[in-house]
């Protein structure tokens, strides 16, 4: 056990509030109130944080998945609000309210062939990807993936942009915290959600082809119907 001392709050706790600070807030200090929402949030069964920008609408939601309810906390609100969900409708409607979508029906939830390439191949294109043509960023995608069909749609949305997002899941298993991450780049009606590793040393990415409605879906379905796992 390690003690941790943050700004007013005296605590003993283990690696894992530090581990899930690292994650849930790469890169930088937690102010006061982030911190609170972390020392309880260490309590629920599963954790996800959201940010997600479209035409310069920013949500940046912290969700605590509890037994008997969600906790949603609003980071990019001064004071960081929280507010409670009791029932999964509630944890619906505030999904289709975030991504402005309605749910799908099950008929909906068409798979598209997905697309493994380096992780860093890809950020390397997506960095140039303003100043290069649409014909040659789809090429350099070909040679990376295999897949010529499905590299010119990704190239497209990575041209012309104009939703962003991140996912930072966390699930609690009897051997700690499970992380998983992701990020969103979609455009109109066509998204990919790009999965990566969370560990530095794998270069490595799945692109997968998905509309705002599947992500959304898919987020539900992580939320709601989550299988809570055995301690034995």
């Amino acid at each position: 056990m390690i003690k941790v001392i943050w700004e007013g709050y005296d605590v003993v706790e283990d690696k894992e509030c530090l581990h899930l600070a690292h994650f849930l807030f790469p890169g930088r200090a937690l102010h006061k109130d982030e911190k609170k929402m972390l020392l309880s949030a260490i309590a629920a069964r599963q954790l996800c944080r959201i940010e997600f920008v479209d035409a310069g609408d920013v949500q940046d939601l912290c969700l605590q998945v509890y037994e008997d309810r969600t906790l949603v906390t609003c980071m990019n609100t001064s004071g960081c609000p929280s507010y409670t969900l009791d029932k999964s409708e509630e944890v619906v409607r505030a999904f289709a309210y975030l991504f402005n979508c309605s749910p799908l029906a099950e008929e909906e939830m068409l798979s598209s062939p997905s697309l493994l390439m380096s992780r860093s191949v890809y950020e390397k294109l997506r960095h140039h990807s303003g100043s290069c043509a649409l014909p040659q960023l789809a090429a350099s995608l070909s040679a990376a993936t295999g897949d010529q069909e499905q590299s010119f749609s990704l190239a497209r949305v990575m041209k012309h942009c104009s939703e962003t997002g991140e996912l930072r899941l966390c699930s609690r298993t009897p051997g700690g915290w499970e992380m998983q991450y992701a990020s969103y780049i979609g455009h109109h009606s066509n998204g990919w959600l790009l999965r990566m590793s969370c560990k530095a040393s794998e270069d490595w990415m799945i692109a997968v082809p998905i509309s705002r409605g599947q992500l959304f879906a898919a987020l539900e379905e992580w939320i709601v119907h989550a299988v809570v796992p055995s301690s034995e």
